[in-house]
């Protein structure tokens, strides 16, 4: 599976549905308790006594398999009492989930296992608060798989509403909630938890199911950076200090921030930064930059050339490009997915 999947909610358990099986659970022991009744007071075959119970239970109106005694007079009576209630309980928790949707709740909980199963190269966020659906928002608006994680219900239920992210409803910290979504299937994993030792925590599950998983971790405190890069985290950011340096950004170099937040955006008519690796095989490997044709070829400019984890900006023309070189590209949205095709 390899485009966004349909907005959902799982819910791993109803309350309307666990109502509905109290219900029946009920049924099935006032069954049993009517049926064994009949036999230690009337002293009735099994046979006769289950018969007595389901005519009585059921209100059909059958005269007696063998004539009562007292006891077993009031017994019945007891039991049609009983049974009364637990099926006007039983028919109203139905219609509630007939006609308050909690049937097609879980009709979309099957549908979403189903589609959780089959996911693959995904992208998990975890916590859908303010860093989190700015985030999902993001990684749907690139045409990429996205499924996020949140505690809060309400948050839950407001995002399903909204209709465009697949939310699940569970804790992120638990390695369970983190198996559903698929982690050993997925390409990468954000967390933005409000708490950074949640976040370290998220980290070392994920990490340990996903050894080659890509981890971008928030981090609120500048003390915890460490810890959760010891946890596994490829890239932390923070928040605070990234506002901290837009704010002076914008007033140092207010045409510089706008040309980024231009290029950083995921509108089909405006330029934007990519990054891209070149595969064995490609017609650019083994070939000096200026000789690859890249720009004729595609439109693009490379602005930088990322090799063995050090950046070369403005890399020479006559640098060679080799397999694994990461390209640092600005183009148009068509250059970009010509400059894909070529590298």
């Amino acid at each position: 599976m390899t485009g966004p999947i349909r907005p959902g909610i799982f819910l791993p358990r109803h309350r309307l549905t666990r109502r509905f099986l109290a219900a029946i659970f009920s049924g099935v022991f006032l069954l049993a308790l009517g049926t064994v009744g009949y036999v230690l007071i009337e002293g009735w075959s099994w046979l006769d006594s289950l018969w007595m119970t389901v005519v009585t239970l059921s209100t059909v109106g059958y005269s007696e398999v063998i004539p009562l005694t007292v006891k077993g007079r009031f017994f019945t009576m007891g039991l049609l009492i009983v049974g009364i209630i637990i099926l006007g309980f039983t028919v109203g928790t139905l219609s509630q989930l007939l006609f308050e949707g909690e049937f097609r709740d879980l009709l979309g909980q099957r549908r979403m296992m189903r589609e959780l199963k089959s996911l693959k190269g995904h992208y998990v966020v975890c916590g859908y608060g303010r860093s989190g659906r700015a985030v999902a928002m993001d990684l749907a608006a690139s045409q990429v798989p996205v499924v996020a994680i949140e505690k809060d219900a309400g948050v839950v239920t407001a995002a399903i509403e909204d209709g465009r992210i697949a939310v699940i409803h569970g804790d992120a910290t638990s390695d369970d909630v983190l198996e559903t979504v698929g982690v050993r299937r997925a390409r990468g994993l954000v967390t933005c938890l409000p708490e950074d030792f949640l976040n370290v925590f998220v980290v070392l599950s994920s990490r340990v199911m996903s050894p080659d998983l890509l981890i971008v971790a928030q981090a609120r405190d500048t003390t915890s950076e460490t810890k959760l890069q010891r946890a596994g985290a490829n890239h932390i950011i923070n928040p605070a200090n990234i506002g901290g340096r837009r704010m002076a950004a914008a007033i140092l170099k207010p045409g510089v921030l706008e040309f980024l937040d231009v290029v950083m955006s995921w509108s089909d008519e405006e330029w934007t930064l990519e990054e891209l690796t070149v595969r064995e095989g490609s017609p650019v490997a083994g070939k000096e930059l200026m000789k690859s044709e890249i720009r004729v070829k595609s439109g693009a400019i490379i602005l930088a050339l990322r090799r063995k984890g050090r950046y070369l900006t403005n890399p020479d023309p006559r640098e060679v490009l080799v397999p694994e070189d990461r390209l640092i590209a600005l183009g148009t949205p068509g250059q970009i997915s010509r400059l894909k095709d070529l590298v």
